[in-house]
């Protein structure tokens, strides 16, 4: 028997085809990506390599000065070093996450006190434990609906 020609449907419509196809698409893709990482990865090891020649000049720079400064005796190396430390430990403690519980820094100051009187119960509470609603301002006990 011989064999038929393969039309553009049948080959369109072969699922084994399809396949092929979108493997070979994704092949691609990947290649693609590969391509981009690499040269992304190239870039920021150049700009490393930047800064870290530059962190080197700069210790250098401080370094230097340091010394002129406490040769020339216009600082003492004790109080130079002693500062440095409290500066980093100060810096440190300023980038540190800070606890936060509930939304609310329990460091941070609570808001003062203002005494008010609640519209509907006229019972007294703190400023920031009212609401204000049509009927006034009320505590958080009758604006909930209690």
């Amino acid at each position: 028997m011989p064999s038929m020609a393969v039309g553009f449907f049948d080959m369109f419509l072969d699922s084994d085809y399809r396949q092929r196809s979108d493997i070979n698409e994704v092949r691609g893709d990947a290649a693609e990506a590969r391509a981009m990482a690499a040269e992304t990865s190239a870039t920021l090891g150049r700009q490393i390599a930047i800064q870290r020649e530059q962190i080197r000049d700069l210790h250098m720079l401080t370094s230097m000065l340091a010394r002129m400064l406490i040769e020339s005796g216009v600082i003492d190396e004790k109080v130079l070093r002693y500062r440095l430390e409290a500066e980093l430990e100060a810096e440190a403690e300023r980038r540190a996450p800070k606890p936060v519980v509930n939304g609310i820094d329990p460091l941070e100051e609570p808001p003062p006190a203002t005494p008010t009187v609640c519209a509907r119960c006229n019972a007294t509470v703190p400023a920031h434990q009212t609401v204000i609603t049509l009927d006034g301002t009320v505590c958080d006990r009758c604006g909930a609906g209690r």
